[in-house]
């Protein structure tokens, strides 16, 4: 059923979700079934389902989109692989993920690696989290910038801004470093309103991760030091420790404190549905689309725009984030591709990977 899938241009059940063409059945897949797997809806699984759509259409073959919650998806994917069952055919998952899925993923055909598709997607994606020592092993089927979403009422508020600006010495505006955006969260926190500073996700297991990486890069990464976020480059001593990171989690914690009171069960669903119902007074939000355009409200909610993510002041000369100074933020994005299994599946030697070479979001 994979030689099936690699052998035609099926896969854009990975790519051009609901492209379809006006020859019904061409390439002629009746009969065929495929299951592909993802986490929970709506966000991600609906483009896959979409996509899904698209195949069926095109084929008449069938897709099973299966769903599983975040925490359980990673168990899910890496039992069915190492196992050699032939549960799922496509799927979905988070590049930090790909190397302990590379050697059971199929590569992408080299036809499927030029044209104007392939060229429509961001160079960080093609060149590098769907790429494993020089093999294109999957397909972003959802990229991913950080993002700041703020209430225009309420910073466009006068006597919020003459009251921000005597208590901060500065005007309110979109934050520009993590100190502002604590200051602006701190001085919007009103629980005895129902309302709060900031939505963050912070449930273990609930993708909180992304969040707090957007608080450390802009203390660790830097430019001309790639891969310098986790590791150092020279030695590959683990640099989750240092001053950057620990002023990071500090930031991450103390914006914890300016949340809804239930914000540590929070994944980035319930952040969306935080801010979207007019429970917090700005967000610190993961995996919106870049190209999202400043946002208004339903009338059950306030009005919104969307931003680009903050990141902590540039130092210029600094070149290693050793000693926590700030930098600025790191290029790399998280994402979602798909990938087709191997057929069978079955682990090919063993061969020694730099590790530099591993791909995260």
């Amino acid at each position: 059923m994979r030689r099936l899938l690699l052998s035609s241009t099926a896969a854009g059940l990975l790519a051009a979700a609901g492209v379809t063409s006006a020859l019904a059945c061409e390439p002629d897949y009746t009969g065929v079934t495929l299951t592909a797997t993802t986490q929970t809806g709506p966000y991600i699984a609906s483009a896959l389902q979409l996509a899904a759509k698209g195949w069926e259409e095109k084929t008449c073959g069938k897709v099973n989109v299966v769903e599983f919650p975040w925490s359980e998806l990673y168990p899910k994917i890496v039992t069915s692989l190492t196992s050699g069952e032939d549960t799922f055919d496509v799927v979905a998952f988070a590049p930090a993920w790909a190397p302990d899925f590379t050697d059971f993923l199929s590569e992408m055909p080299k036809a499927m690696q030029s044209g104007a598709d392939w060229e429509d997607i961001a160079p960080v994606y093609r060149e590098q989290l769907m790429v494993w020592n020089g093999k294109v092993l999957s397909q972003t089927m959802d990229g991913d910038a950080h993002t700041y979403t703020y209430r225009i009422d309420l910073f466009e508020n006068a006597e919020n801004q003459s009251a921000f600006k005597a208590k901060y010495g500065y005007d309110l505006a979109p934050p520009k470093t993590w100190k502002q955006y604590l200051d602006i969260a701190e001085f919007f926190q009103q629980p005895d309103k129902g309302l709060w500073g900031t939505a963050e996700a912070f449930r273990r297991g609930g993708q909180q991760f992304w969040f707090l990486f957007s608080h450390v890069a802009g203390y660790t990464s830097h430019p001309d030091n790639p891969g310098g976020m986790f590791f150092d480059p020279d030695t590959m001593d683990a640099q989750v420790n240092n001053p950057g990171w620990v002023r990071g989690l500090e930031e991450y914690i103390r914006a914890s404190k300016l949340a809804p009171p239930n914000a540590l069960n929070f994944s980035f669903g319930e952040v969306n549905a935080a801010f979207a119902g007019g429970r917090s007074r700005n967000r610190s939000a993961g995996a919106i689309p870049a190209s999202s355009p400043p946002t208004r409200s339903s009338p059950r909610s306030p009005a919104m725009s969307v931003r680009h993510r903050c990141r902590a002041p540039t130092r210029s000369g600094t070149t290693r984030p050793r000693s926590g100074t700030s930098s600025p933020r790191s290029s790399r994005l998280p994402s979602w591709p798909s990938a087709v299994g191997r057929q069978p599946y079955r682990r090919p030697p063993r061969t020694r990977r730099p590790l530099g070479t591993i791909s995260s979001s």
